[in-house]
Parts: C-alpha cells; sequence; structure tokens
C-alpha cells in the first residue's frame, strides 16, 4: 500500500558462533534465510547455511531458534538435537496445522515437524540420492529445493536436480513423479488448480496442470568418501583457515573462526565434542569403537580491506569424515578450510 520496504529481522551481521540464539528480531543476527512459511502469528524461518529453523514471533517482535543444532546431517530427535542439512524450503500444513514440513537439499531429504520432535519422511543420508519412488524408506530425491501442499494434503517437490516435481502422500508414505524433464526446478507453488514452477536453468516461471502421478525406479547413488584411519586415545584436530589473496581475517567483532565437532556414533569421541572459536583441538577417540564419523563444522571471517565499507566474506564448510580406528592409524587429523579463489 506505501511501497516502503522495512526490515523486521536481522542485523545485516550473518550469525556467528557466540552470537544469541533469541532476543529481539532486529538486534539478533541470523544467517542464510532461504524460505518462510507463517504459522498462526510465527514466522518459521529456514535458515540453510546453518541447518536450521528458526522462529519469529511477529507481534512480539522476538526470534529464537526452534529447531537443530548446526551440525549438518540427517539425524532425528527432539527439536533441540535433531540435524538439518541446508533446510531449502518449508511449509505449515493446512490441512494439519500441528506439522511442519521441511525439505533438505544436502540429504536429499523429506523432513516432518510435529510434536516437539523431528523425523524423516524420505531421504537417508548426506551421501545418497537418486530418483527412485515408493516408500518413503526406499524412496530417494537430489537435491530438492521447493514445496508446496495440494489441497488434499499431498505435498508437491521441487526435485532440482532430478529435474522433476515429486509428490509425496503422508497418509501412504509414499513418494512418486508428477513431472519430468523440467530445467532444475527450483521452487513450487500451488495456486488455483495449477502449479506455478520456478525452472531455474531455463530463466522461466512455468504454469502446469495437475498432473497424474507415475513410479519411477530410477538411479540410485551413493558417494563414499574414503575412511581416515586413527589411532585411539589423543588425537591432534586442526582446520587451517587461509583467507583469500587481498584480504585478512576480520576480528572486528570478537573471534573470527568457529569450530564443532561431533561423531557417530556419539561414543565414538570419549572427549573434544562440542563449540569453541579456536581452530585448533585434542579429541579422544574411544579404543571401543572401531569406525564410525567425525562431524566436524568450521567457519572464518575475513574482509578485504581497512576502510569502513570493505567488503567482507563467511567461509564455512562441513565436513563427515569416515574413520577407522587402528593401533598404526595417525594421532593427528588436518583439514582445510581454505579461502583461496
Amino acid at each position: 500500500e506505501t511501497g516502503q520496504v522495512s526490515t523486521i529481522a536481522g542485523t545485516a551481521n550473518q550469525w556467528m558462533q557466540n552470537d544469541a540464539t533469541e532476543g529481539k528480531a532486529l538486534e539478533t543476527n541470523i544467517s542464510t534465510p532461504w524460505d518462510i512459511a507463517l504459522n498462526g502469528t510465527d514466522l518459521l524461518i529456514a535458515m540453510a547455511g546453518e541447518h536450521r529453523i528458526w522462529s519469529l514471533d511477529l507481534p512480539a517482535n522476538q526470534i529464537k531458534v526452534l529447531a537443530g543444532t548446526t551440525h549438518e546431517g540427517l539425524q532425528d530427535g527432539d527439536f533441540e538435537n535433531a540435524w538439518f542439512a541446508q533446510s531449502s524450503a518449508i511449509v505449515v500444513s493446512e490441512v494439519n496445522p500441528e506439522i511442519t514440513w521441511v525439505v533438505d537439499a544436502e540429504t536429499s531429504a523429506l523432513r516432518k515437524l510435529a510434536d516437539g520432535k523431528v523425523t524423516t519422511a524420505v531421504g537417508q543420508g548426506l551421501f545418497e540420492f537418486g530418483h527412485v519412488d515408493g516408500l518413503g524408506s526406499e524412496a530417494l530425491l537430489q537435491h530438492p529445493l521447493g514445496i508446496t501442499e495440494l489441497p488434499n494434503g499431498n505435498l508437491v517437490i521441487a526435485d532440482a536436480y532430478n529435474q522433476a516435481l515429486r509428490v509425496y502422500n503422508p497418509e501412504t508414505n509414499k513418494l512418486s513423479t508428477l513431472v519430468r524433464d523440467l530445467s532444475e526446478p527450483s521452487d513450487v507453488v500451488f495456486l488455483d488448480g495449477f502449479l506455478f514452477v520456478v525452472e531455474a536453468s531455463a530463466n522461466r516461471v512455468t504454469k502446469l496442470p495437475i498432473a497424474e502421478s507415475e513410479l519411477v525406479s530410477g538411479d540410485r547413488y551413493k558417494t563414499v568418501r574414503p575412511a581416515s584411519t586413527l589411532a585411539s586415545g589423543e588425537i591432534e584436530l586442526e582446520v587451517v583457515f587461509v583467507p583469500p589473496p587481498g584480504q585478512k581475517i576480520d576480528l572486528r567483532y570478537g573471534p573470527a573462526t568457529y569450530l564443532s565437532v561431533s561423531s557417530s556414533p556419539p561414543e565414538l569421541l570419549l572427549s573434544g565434542t562440542g563449540n569453541s572459536p579456536e581452530l585448533t583441538r585434542t579429541i579422544t577417540i574411544n579404543p571401543e569403537i572401531t569406525e564410525g564419523v567425525i562431524h566436524v563444522a568450521a567457519k572464518g571471517a575475513s574482509c578485504e580491506s581497512d576502510s569502513e565499507h570493505a567488503a567482507c566474506h563467511i567461509h564455512q564448510q562441513d565436513w563427515g569424515i569416515p574413520v577407522t580406528i587402528s593401533d598404526t592409524g595417525d594421532k593427528e587429523l588436518r583439514l582445510s578450510l581454505s579461502g583461496a579463489k
């Protein structure tokens, strides 16, 4: 009505590990919001880059983390313990308003938020993806980026890297394919009996009727990172951060780096888990565990110059490192968070 644009949340500074996770909306840093959904008077926000869901109380102008830990992965559980992986789209069900649906791009997953818990409807992990229809436990997506709900409660998913629209039926727990041969569909909205689809690679928005779904038994992929062999006991973990040429580490707002470490199973690490600003840490591996995955998330901030309006950048990377434990294994684990261009 007025033509005015105003900010309702965020400070323009990116959220870092030591920042508040709740507070006044215009005084709280947030990071990489990719999608929103209205839930009563709360605005739910999918924060893709930090793998969490936030909630903005619109009347009170208060914001807080609703679900997620910042760890990247496919882990179900209570809101505060669940892991997401580049949460890219979110929708609150109109058929059942107690349910919120989220698609995670990096785990090619459809997640369900209800009753304080996160569960996985479709998706098998960070390294498993494909185009397979069927029961949720067997079906596969490939980097989904959008979601919308149909009047009957079914969900249409923009399955970007499969070039397809998929439909998930919550009552039957089955996934099928609606439309194929799209050009990187990145979002989808249902309106007046039609699906409006963003085809990112074709630079267009396409209007489609609701099609009859089909079952597809396509390709199934699994990428595997070679396991690192580590010794049990104390291991020196180091993440090396190198700013791009012409930039330097940004210390204007406190620590410029952040490190988070956890493991699957949790018993793999006897000590050294948790968050800290330092990029070096001693972790202790349980000698009774023979294999597992060490999850490492790191961030670093750099700026291009000392001028007041210098461009600053956040460099972020997440690793899921398969490890096997051996008496002859390494005593150090070194990773590179490089900002070099």
